[in-house]
């Protein structure tokens, strides 16, 4: 068992420890040692809790160890000392990150790995999409400074070739380390920093500049960086590779199952995870990749069968509970957009008649600042009227209701409200409000749809809609410019039909023509 401040190897003190008067190891009783744990759970708890830091889960040996020396400098005994060294100095909270954060990189580290990907990942990954949409979704989780994603952008440059042009590449380059981030973005690096690269690489990928080399902005601009904790932020999703390398060795076993699951969940099936020499899936995590190549330490998802909701044909009426539909008219349509909607709801909008026997209100996401013409371009495009909500409207059949940039679409009371109470998945309006309110107003007569977009706004609100009787669609993955919303709410088992584009306007014409035809039943 490691104990604090003393190596007791051999019996002698460890030198890079701070002098203290402590009795030898036998002398150091339970009671003790249980003390400095308790101090040390406090002082993560208070870097949590006042910088957002979230170090509780790291191996206690990797902690200390590195707390060591931040004790060592400032001379401080315990931790409890440091931690009135914090609130004195609050300037200490940097030095501290940087010695817990440690960034160990370099380009195209590990050999191995990388030729695993040039050779067999990424060429499988482009083959599997060549013949639908021409898209990548990667995701490199703690790349320090940057030279892990360069890496990946220069491979993927390598393998596309010129068929770049063609494809829509989105790498996200994530770390806790926000200075760390700053250098990445900046993309200059010393001689020394770039001697992994093939020399025909750099000189193709790079431009000699004040003594050392930058990265062309061809390749920087493959790459989008962001401050991400995986220990507290959700993982990105619709993934077709995670590259985590050398991250995992410093969680605990349970975090590490954790983190690994949020991968799972966000690859896409038959997805790639590359992970570092010494990483391998713990306890339950095991079994939810399987192992391509143990020398480069690349593994691919598996268990994707278990909700098998991706498809392009609408689901079997007795898996969907057909008879929801049966018992009322559907009298409310309510659909949600966010990146790449606009589109989807053109060409969704365009397809209904202007008798439709129902009121649509639509949230698109869209930036608060800016007044938006979304609802005259709709108008342009669609035999329904369209207009921005506005509060105390009662919903009208054949009309649609456009949210306002900044402001809550509900429905309090049957009627229309606007308002702006607190951001909801990071949005305002958020399609959550919209369906929750609908449903806490129509009951079963709501149908819920979700377009093209990211993140899992409409997920809670499809939900809610289910459970009270109504129908749901999703957005297809082969139509969807971004198929993380309407993923997210089919992995959450939230969605009756699965369609593609071209096909929701009739299935919302069915839908609620069939509720409002004496229960006939409804023709796929």
């Amino acid at each position: 068992m490691w104990l604090p401040y003393i190596d007791t190897i051999n019996g002698h003190r460890n030198r890079t420890s701070p002098k203290r008067r402590l009795p030898c190891s036998k002398a150091y009783t339970e009671s003790m040692i249980k003390t400095e744990r308790m101090e040390l759970q406090q002082l993560l708890e208070k870097v949590y809790r006042e910088r957002g830091f979230d170090f509780r889960e790291y191996k206690e040996t990797t902690l200390t160890r590195r707390l060591s020396r931040r004790l060592h400098v400032r001379r401080a005994q315990t931790y409890d000392d440091y931690t009135r060294v914090l609130d004195q100095d609050p300037a200490e909270y940097d030095k501290l990150f940087d010695d817990l954060t440690i960034n160990v990189t370099s380009f195209f580290r590990d050999e191995v790995a990388f030729k695993a990907l040039e050779e067999t990942v990424l060429p499988m990954l482009i083959n599997k999409h060549t013949n639908t949409q021409k898209r990548l979704h990667i995701w490199s989780a703690g790349c320090a400074t940057g030279e892990e994603p360069y890496s990946l952008a220069m491979l993927l440059r390598e393998c596309l070739g010129n068929g770049l042009d063609e494809w829509y590449i989105s790498l996200i380059a994530t770390d806790i380390d926000s200075k760390a981030l700053q250098h990445a973005q900046e993309g200059l690096f010393s001689p020394k920093g770039v001697e992994g690269i093939r020399l025909a690489w750099l000189k193709k990928y790079f431009v000699p500049e004040n003594n050392g080399f930058r990265v062309r902005s061809a390749v920087r601009d493959m790459v989008t960086f962001a401050v991400h904790n995986l220990v507290s932020d959700s993982p990105y999703h619709d993934l077709d590779l995670v590259v985590c390398r050398n991250v995992l060795i410093y969680f605990t076993p349970a975090l590490q199952t954790r983190v690994l699951d949020g991968f799972h969940k966000g690859l896409n099936q038959e997805g790639f995870l590359l992970l570092g020499k010494a990483e391998v899936p713990v306890g339950e995590a095991n079994r939810l990749f399987q192992l391509e190549n143990s020398k480069a330490k690349s593994y691919r998802k598996c268990g994707w069968m278990a909700s098998k909701r991706y498809v392009d044909e609408p689901l079997q009426a007795s898996q969907i509970s057909i008879q929801h539909v049966a018992q009322k008219a559907q009298e409310v349509v309510v659909i949600g957009a966010s990146a790449g909607g606009i589109d989807a709801l053109t060409q969704v909008l365009s397809g209904l008649p202007a008798d439709l026997p129902a009121a649509l209100l639509v949230v698109q996401h869209l930036q608060a600042e800016r007044e938006t013409l979304l609802h005259e371009h709709l108008a342009r495009h669609s035999p329904l009227k369209v207009c921005l909500a506005q509060t105390g409207t009662l919903p009208e059949a054949g009309v649609v209701y456009l949210a306002q940039p900044g402001l809550h679409l509900c429905i309090e009371n049957d009627r229309i409200v606007l308002n702006n109470s607190e951001l909801v998945h990071y949005v305002r309006p958020s399609i959550d409000v919209l369906f929750t309110s609908a449903v806490r107003s129509f009951g079963s007569n709501v149908l819920g749809v979700i377009l093209s977009g990211t993140g899992r706004d409409g997920t809670l609100g499809c939900r809610e809609i289910r459970a009270k009787g109504g129908v749901t669609i999703a957005q297809d993955e082969r139509t969807s410019p971004y198929f993380i919303m309407p993923k997210a709410a089919i992995d959450a088992g939230a969605i009756d039909y699965v369609l593609p584009l071209q096909e929701i306007a009739r299935k919302i014409v069915a839908l609620v023509e069939h509720g409002a035809t004496e229960n006939k039943e409804v023709k796929k």
